[in-house]
């Protein structure tokens, strides 16, 4: 999935998420420019 269905399926901006990923708490599948999300990705809170 892509950041936006991720975003929507945890109730978190994009921005937040790029940020986790700049933080190192996310690790998304880079495919050229964008980040794929998977169940590899998914997280409790």
């Amino acid at each position: 999935m892509k950041i936006g269905e991720f975003s929507k399926k945890y109730n978190l901006s994009p921005d937040t998420i790029r940020y986790y990923i700049q933080l190192g708490l996310i690790f998304p599948k880079k495919v050229g420019k964008q980040n794929i999300f998977s169940l590899d990705n998914e997280f409790e809170f």
